[in-house]
This record gives C-alpha cells, sequence and structure tokens, in this order.
C-alpha cells in the first residue's frame, strides 16, 4: 500500500524500512526486503540512496507537498546518520535539506564547520547548499583554499556552478569532462590536470582564474600577484625598519624585497609545542619592483612522503607555496629590502638546486631534521650576507623544550654553582685545594666528553628507527659552494655514532621567533587572502 510522506516519515521513525517503487511511489519494505536490507550492505546503500534521490527530485521541483518531503527527508537522516555505510551520503543529503528548513542550519557538525569556512571564504553560499558533489571536487582537487586566496569567486550561470578558467567562465559538467584529479608520488602533491594535454592547473592572484601553471616545476617563472604602486611602498617602508648586521653596504639602493613567510597554528601555548609544532614551514615571496607595478614571486622547498620523519627523500621547490592556500591562526611576515644584484644572486642560488635536479635528475635531499623547508629560508639569505637563526643542537632542544620554571629552576642552580667555584677560586689562598679544585675541573670537562660519546651511541638504536640510516645521497643546501654538494644519510658515516654534535635540527620555532623579533615583520590573524601587504594598522 502506497504511504503519504507523513506516514513513510512515521516508519522510519519506528525503525523501519522504506520501499520505492518504479512509479515513485513509497510504501513499508516487505519482511524479505527487511531481511536483505539487515544481510546485505549493497543492497542496504541502494535502497536508502534510492529514498534520498526521491526527496530531493521532489523538492528540487517544488511539488507543494514540499514541508511533507522535508519532514521526511529529516526523519531520514535521523533513521541513518548513525551508520557507517550510509554516513556519507546523508552529510551531503543534510546540506540538500539545508534550504528548505525554517532556518539555515546542519545536523552534522562537520557540515556547519565547513559552512562557516565557506562563509568566512567570502564564496558564493549557494553553491554550498545546492551543489555538495561540485563542493567536494572543488575540496578534493585542492582549488578550494585556491580560490578563497586568489580572490576568485564561483558563480550559478543558468542554474549551474561555474568557475573562471583562463578569463573565460566555464560550468560544472564542463570542468569534469575536461579535468581529473591526480595525486603525485614524486611532488607529495594533489594536481587538478587537463585531460587532453597533461597540463597542471593552478590559481594565481591575476585575474584570470584557473590556469595553465605547475607549482613544482615553475619557481620564477611567473607572477603569483601583481601590486599596485600604493600597495608596494606599503611593504617598502614596512622593509626599510629591517636592521642588518654587519652591512657590506649600507648605502646600496635596495628597490626590491624579499619577505620571510610562516604560519603559526593552534595548539597548547609551551614551550616544545610552540618551538616544535605550532610554528609551521617558512618559505620566500619576492616583491620586485617595476616601477609602474610590482610582481611577486613566490617559492618554497618541501619534501616527498616519508614513512619515517628522518629519512633523507627528495625534495623540490613550489611556486606558489603550498601554505599560501592552508588556514593558519596566524601569518608571520618578515620583509627585507634587497638591491638587485642581491635579488638576482638569491633567485640564481634557488635555480641552481632546481635545475640540477630537474635537468640532471640529481635529487635535492629532503629530511625532518636537516635539510628541510627551514635549512632553504637560511641558507638562501646567507647569499645575500643575512644570518638567520634556525639549527638547535640536541642538548639545546632539550633545553628549549623545558616549562619554563624547570629552566628557571636549573638556571638558579647553575648560577649557584658558578658564584661557589669564584668565591672559592677568590677566597682560598690553599694551593692544594686550588690546584685539586683545577684537577676536578678538568676530570669533569673529559667525563662530559665521554658521556657524550656514549650518549650518542646508545640513541643510535632510536634515530635509526626514526630513519636516519635509511635514504639515499642527495644534493644539499649550501650557502657558500659555487656547486651543490651531495650528502649522505647521517648513519652511512660511522663517525657519527660516536657524535653527539651530528644530532641537530632546522626548526620553523626558532626561525619566527627571529621573526617576531624584526621591527619589519607583521602578523596577520587568521588569514584567508594571501597576505603579501602590511595590514592597515601597520
Amino acid at each position: 500500500m502506497a504511504l503519504t510522506c507523513t506516514q513513510a516519515a512515521n516508519v522510519l521513525l519506528n525503525r523501519g524500512h522504506l520501499a520505492l517503487d518504479g512509479e515513485g511511489q513509497l510504501s513499508q519494505a516487505s519482511c524479505g526486503r527487511r531481511i536483505k536490507h539487515a544481510l546485505s550492505p549493497n543492497y542496504h546503500f541502494e535502497e536508502v540512496q534510492k529514498i534520498v534521490l526521491f526527496i530531493n527530485d521532489c523538492l528540487q521541483q517544488h511539488q507543494p507537498r514540499t514541508v511533507e518531503h522535508l519532514a521526511l527527508g529529516e526523519a531520514l537522516i535521523e533513521r541513518y546518520k548513525g551508520e557507517r555505510t550510509t554516513g556519507p551520503i546523508f552529510r551531503e543529503f543534510d546540506r540538500a535539506l539545508a534550504p528548505y528548513r525554517a532556518r539555515l542550519e546542519y545536523h552534522f557538525p562537520e557540515n556547519a564547520k565547513e559552512f562557516a569556512k565557506w562563509q568566512k571564504g567570502r564564496l558564493n553560499e549557494q553553491v554550498f547548499q545546492e551543489f555538495p558533489h561540485f563542493v567536494q571536487f572543488l575540496k578534493d582537487s585542492k582549488i578550494l583554499n585556491q580560490i578563497k586566496a586568489s580572490r576568485d569567486q564561483i558563480q550559478i550561470i543558468e542554474r549551474e556552478p561555474a568557475i573562471l578558467v583562463e578569463e573565460r567562465w566555464v560550468k560544472k559538467e564542463q570542468i569534469y569532462t575536461r579535468f581529473k584529479i591526480e595525486h603525485s608520488e614524486k611532488f607529495n602533491q594533489t594536481f587538478l590536470m587537463e585531460k587532453s594535454t597533461g597540463r597542471v592547473f593552478t590559481y594565481l592572484d591575476n585575474g584570470r582564474g584557473l590556469q595553465p601553471h605547475h607549482p613544482a616545476l615553475t619557481p620564477f617563472d611567473r607572477p603569483i600577484s601583481v601590486l599596485q604602486p600604493d600597495d608596494y611602498q606599503k611593504i617598502k617602508a614596512c622593509a626599510e625598519k629591517f636592521q642588518r648586521t654587519d652591512d657590506p653596504s649600507p648605502e646600496a639602493e635596495r628597490p626590491h624585497v624579499i619577505q620571510i613567510v610562516s604560519s603559526k597554528v593552534k595548539g597548547p601555548n609551551t614551550n616544545l609545542h610552540n618551538l616544535a609544532f605550532n610554528a609551521k614551514h617558512p618559505w620566500f615571496r619576492t616583491i620586485e619592483n617595476l616601477g609602474d607595478k610590482a610582481e611577486v614571486y613566490d617559492v618554497g622547498f618541501y619534501g616527498e612522503h616519508s614513512a619515517l620523519p628522518l629519512t633523507s627523500s627528495s625534495g623540490s621547490f613550489r611556486s606558489p607555496d603550498s601554505w599560501e592556500f592552508l588556514p593558519a591562526e596566524e601569518r608571520v611576515v618578515t620583509n627585507i629590502p634587497v638591491s638587485q644584484d642581491e635579488l638576482n644572486r638569491f633567485k640564481a642560488y634557488v635555480r641552481l638546486y632546481h635545475n640540477e635536479s630537474q635537468n640532471l635528475g640529481r635529487p635535492i635531499g629532503f629530511s625532518f631534521d636537516k635539510n628541510n623547508c627551514t635549512a632553504f629560508v637560511k641558507t638562501a639569505l646567507e647569499i645575500i650576507n643575512i644570518d638567520v637563526p634556525t639549527k638547535l643542537h640536541l642538548h639545546e632542544a632539550v633545553w628549549e623544550f623545558m616549562p619554563d620554571s624547570v629552566q628557571r629552576a636549573l638556571t638558579s642552580v647553575g648560577e649557584s654553582w658558578k658564584s661557589a667555584k669564584q668565591a672559592i677560586k677568590r677566597n682560598c689562598n690553599c694551593k692544594f685545594v686550588l690546584i685539586t679544585f683545577k684537577v676536578c675541573e678538568k676530570v669533569w670537562q673529559a667525563v662530559k666528553a665521554a658521556l657524550k660519546t656514549i650518549i650518542a651511541f646508545f640513541l643510535n638504536p632510536i634515530r635509526a628507527c626514526l630513519g636516519s640510516a635509511s635514504g639515499r645521497r642527495a644534493i644539499q643546501f649550501r650557502a657558500h659552494n659555487d656547486e651543490p654538494a651531495e650528502a649522505a644519510p647521517p648513519l652511512w658515516n660511522w663517525k657519527n655514532y660516536f657524535s653527539l654534535a651530528s644530532y641537530n635540527f632546522h626548526l620553523p620555532g626558532k626561525l619566527q621567533r627571529w621573526q617576531r623579533e624584526q621591527p619589519s615583520t607583521f602578523v596577520v590573524q587568521d588569514p584567508i587572502r594571501l597576505t603579501i601587504v602590511p595590514p592597515a594598522e601597520e
């Protein structure tokens, strides 16, 4: 017997199942169908999906019984939302029902969270509400965050969502036909690729929308944005606050700007988290003054995916950097004025490594502790005689990670011992005591050296388990070498088995600490768009 929407909703609320015949009539599932629901996940999924599509069609046709179909949809969600097999269906269905509710709201927390992000990005809300499949496509292809950052938009054209592709609006179905989503293991990145040509497409902040641009193959080949003179002057004024130490040419004209950019994400406010986890991935921008405008280029360094963090894998440059499009609590931007010669040397340094890697197949090494994104920032700046502190040795890291209260207590003990030693040396006239004191100091130094060797040796198994013995020879960043040099994984060299000094790390947190101390640094809270120009209050 055919059921009304109200009767069908009651069946669902009483934990029953519905059946849909070929004429669009709803009925209560028979005993045989209920058994199939229980025994066959595929049958269960297909039957539930039929009811979802039926309700969607009814709502979109704006039938007189829209309120009843909405109530049926809500009952359907309530009946099945907790099931693992049908959960994805109802996350999308929840979004389809939202516009018909008395007020716009979502029953699934992840939908409410995603919609809040959508609103924050100032994107077309109708697209999110009515085209969940297309929204998911934008997310899966990694271009959704690019759209937000580059100030592009999504439009509705003839009741279909459309995006700008090479300065032309292209609708949803054409996008599906023309492009596919591909993940590259080599570059550890997901790309949107044109099916007919194999070209990678990316959004840049130039008003052309989606366009042919491979982020991992084109450092400095194409600007990611173009600034008008007013914005350039704001950046230049900020950069002039930067104070160089031991400047070899203090009177040099420096019309261009190099920006060091890093991110801070939310996390516990401890020394360990702020230094090792909350600060994320630094990269560079260059702002090149052309008189009537300024072009912005962008480059960062990344490694391919590795199961072990200390494995020596391959790295590559990216432009624009992926973190330009990722959310953060803060974006920290340090501005450094540079001359034409300094800019040329900086760019030549990056291109040398990129060309060695791409043209000759010599991989640039990457590991999370040494040859990482922070090491790249440090060595590239040394080319223009700017020294940035990024490295921590193991004992320094242990100290830095300690809570402030422990640091203060240990500092107090150390100062007390130092004062006691000075008092003994100053007030004791007994030569035997003084000689004994000096001998004890020498013995202690020898014991410390032996302890360092022993600790280094016994840490080797941990180090090996984290990947320091695996990988391959690869190019390492060297600031003062004319040619890139190769290095092997640390545990390929037996001398490192006994050297505690070989345990060192380049940390984004230490670089970001230095950034925040510079007068030419500005911080953008909760950024969405590209953070190139200082905020108005700066």
